[in-house]
């Protein structure tokens, strides 16, 4: 399978995902795109295969590693669906090993004990409105206990 047969079912891969979040689909349709991107400069008419795969996670070096492990998440979930859907044939280039490992810094590390008993017991500071401090505490709990990523809480 070459990069024009992958960015040839492209498209039917995120029409797949196009009534989902417009942020999921923004991040699966950045990761498509650099990494046709960068095949088509750098091997175009190569065959792909997991060294060509690894070149491209190694490209990424400038990305932090749970960005890295996002991208290339996103890159071997498009090329499972591909697959099985009949869109492409051969198999995933993309190996569990080159995907990694996201790791994310629980909360309780990031807050004191004191920090979140203040955030429970619902008392305004002086210097903010309260109608204000209401929205902030809000989707600061909301962020604390549901696990959403930065860009989901910040559309709503």
């Amino acid at each position: 399978m070459t990069i024009q047969d992958f960015s040839k079912a492209v498209p039917a891969y995120l029409g797949f995902f196009a009534a989902g979040s417009p942020q999921t689909l923004d991040l699966k349709t950045r990761s498509l795109r650099y990494f046709v991107e960068f095949v088509e400069a750098e091997h175009p008419d190569q065959e792909l295969t997991p060294e060509l795969v690894l070149e491209f996670r190694q490209s990424l070096y400038v990305l932090g590693k749970n960005s890295i492990a996002q991208y290339m998440k996103q890159l071997r979930s498009a090329f499972k669906f591909m697959l099985d859907m009949g869109l492409l044939t051969g198999e995933n280039p993309v190996r569990p090993l080159l995907v990694g490992a996201e790791r994310y810094q629980p909360y309780d590390t990031l807050l004191t004990e004191p920090d979140i008993q203040r955030l429970l017991r619902d008392e305004c500071p002086e210097i903010i409105r309260y109608p204000v401090y209401l929205r902030a505490r809000a989707m600061t709990l909301l962020a604390l206990t549901s696990g959403l990523r930065l860009a989901e809480l910040l559309s709503l």
